[in-house]
């Protein structure tokens, strides 16, 4: 038996089984005459088929309706059912406990909506792991975490205090790669250089 772990970057899905990397896939998904089809197809068709491929449903996960009508999406959380579906058919074969490391910016109601989607697919979820928490488990000093996603980056600032650690989040929405580059470029800029350096580690968490 075994663990498998999916890391939720839309930037790219990977999927580890004990540690090992079995695949990275973009998180996004295309509806086609055939059904939803995920990961570098949907990446490859964006440029001409932009109205039915989704590349921000992770970020969005909620039940919102979509725009678009389709028998089996009703909105974001469908969607996210249909990948999970999809990367658990795949490589569920022997596993028998799941972990999901989940984006530093996720809300209480977005990490109930993905517990009860791992319920509903009979995924044996045993955790779900902040990347930030996780990037810093072995760390005793202060340190900051960078997620990099498809439509925003998060900055998560770890410190030490009275035996715990003292966390502090940063989100930025919108726009494209060099957008987003370009934010959080002068975010750090007044963050770590014009001010009083909060954090002696960073950590970057992206695959573009």
């Amino acid at each position: 038996m075994s663990l498998l772990s999916i890391e939720i970057n839309d930037a790219a899905i990977a999927v580890l089984r004990d540690g090992e990397l079995l695949e990275t896939l973009p998180g996004m998904a295309m509806a086609t005459d055939d059904g939803l089809q995920f990961g570098e197809v949907a990446a490859r068709a964006y440029a001409l088929h932009s109205n039915w491929v989704f590349d921000h449903f992770w970020q969005e996960l909620a039940q919102t309706p979509l725009k678009q009508s389709l028998p089996e999406v009703r909105h974001q959380a469908d969607l996210v059912y249909h990948f999970m579906q999809y990367l658990w058919s795949k490589w569920k074969e022997d596993v028998d406990q799941v972990v999901l490391i989940v984006p530093g910016d996720y809300s209480d109601q977005q990490l109930a909506l993905l517990a009860g989607i791992c319920d509903a697919l009979d995924m044996p979820l045993s955790s779900m792991v902040d990347m930030a928490v996780i990037s810093s488990i072995h760390f005793t000093d202060s340190r900051a975490h960078i997620e990099i996603f498809r439509g925003r980056w998060v900055l998560t600032s770890l410190r030490p205090f009275a035996g715990g650690m003292v966390r502090r989040t940063v989100i930025n929405q919108g726009g494209g790669l060099r957008a987003i580059e370009d934010s959080l470029l002068q975010h750090l800029t007044q963050e770590f250089i014009g001010h009083r350096p909060l954090v002696k580690t960073m950590h970057f968490s992206a695959r573009l």
